[in-house]
Formats: structure tokens, sequence, C-alpha cells
């Protein structure tokens, strides 16, 4: 699990980049035994899920491995990855929280000058 979690962080796949575990067809075929990540079961383990689109990329995706390779590249998915993780939270939770109306809470005093009315 803890390797999975690790796809998850740009700076980690830069690293395995400039070391070359991307051209290593032995490392290349444990990426692909991790893909039963996807799985339910096991997805639901994960806490940084972008592991699992990292994976996909890295598995499928030959110009990603060599960008990889490149600060900029990296700086750039990472700077994504953060704003991705930022503003869905928020709007996940503006649209959780907030877009119901708000519930009124009844003053005190109206309370108050609601029940001398029904006595009288």
């Amino acid at each position: 699990k803890e390797f999975m979690e690790l796809l998850a962080n740009p700076f980690y796949l830069q690293h395995l980049a400039q070391k070359g575990m991307f051209e290593d067809q032995r490392f290349m075929r444990y990426l692909k035994y991790l893909t039963y990540w996807k799985r339910p079961q096991y997805a639901k383990c994960l806490k940084h899920v972008h592991c699992l689109k990292f994976l996909e990329l890295l598995l499928e995706n030959e110009r990603f491995r060599e960008h990889c390779k490149q600060h900029a590249f990296i700086e750039m998915v990472h700077s994504n990855q953060y704003h991705h993780w930022l503003y869905t939270k928020t709007y996940q939770f503006e649209q959780k929280y907030q877009s119901h109306p708000a519930v009124s809470v009844p003053n005190a005093c109206d309370i108050v000058d609601n029940n001398e009315k029904n006595d009288k």
C-alpha cells in the first residue's frame, strides 16, 4: 500500500524516472501487477487516489514517463494536483454544506412574543 501511495507524489515519480526505473521491464511488470489496486475493494483503502491515475499514465503513456524526468513538468503536475485537491474539496464542501437553504434559528424574543400571543 505504501508504494502505491508514493505514486501519488510527482516528485517521487521524478526520482524513479531519473533513476531509469521506467526503462526497466521488470519494474514496469511490477507496475502492471499493481493495477489490482483499481478494484473497488482495494481502491477504498487508498488515501491518495491520484496514485491510480499516475499508475495508469505510467503504464500507458511513454511520453508521460519521459516527461517525468523534467523538473518543470513535475512542478506543473504538482501544482495542478494541489489546485485540484484545493478546489475540488472546497467545491464539494460548498455543495454539501452551503447549497442548501440555511436553517433559520428563531430569535428568543420572537419565541416569547409568539407564546404571549398564544396565551391571550
